[in-house]
């Protein structure tokens, strides 16, 4: 299997382990500390390690750039479900690709990525995941009376 292949297959099964949770969650569970919440299912962490483990075995440069719209586009549409926070979260594991990107395809990654998550909405991991692609594709960042390297 390849790993466009591998991260689809990953991504399904987070969704089915997630539906699956929310529909055996009870009406009174996570109150007071009792029962589980779906935030709690272990498809979270299972996908976070799943995604870890394909891209550590990544071996497909030409298909960087695709895999790395596939994970930080994951989360589009998805701000009110239960999976949000967790596909954010997954934005870290296209660290380790960004250098198999070429400064072309980092350059139009960064633009998209920015437009897709104003400043106001993004999280730290997200901060630095657009800080690596812009430092790849060459861009550095000036912020007010320094520029930060």
């Amino acid at each position: 299997m390849d790993g466009m292949s591998a991260l689809s297959e990953c991504y399904d099964a987070f969704y089915r382990a997630l539906d699956e949770a929310v529909r055996k969650q009870g009406p009174l569970d996570g109150i007071l500390g009792f029962g589980g919440t779906v935030s709690q299912a272990p498809c979270h962490r299972e996908l976070v390690l799943s995604v870890r483990e394909i891209i550590g075995k990544w071996e497909e440069k030409e298909k960087a750039a695709e895999a790395v719209r596939r994970i930080l586009w994951e989360q589009q549409g998805r701000e009110d479900s239960h999976a949000y926070f967790t596909l954010s979260a997954v934005h870290a594991e296209v660290l380790p690709l960004i250098s198999s990107l070429s400064p072309e395809e980092a350059l139009e990654l960064s633009g998209d990525y920015e437009r897709m998550l104003p400043r106001r909405k993004r999280l730290p991991v997200q901060d630095e995941v657009l800080r690596q692609l812009k430092k790849h594709a060459g861009i550095t960042e000036k912020r007010g009376w320094f520029s930060r390297k």
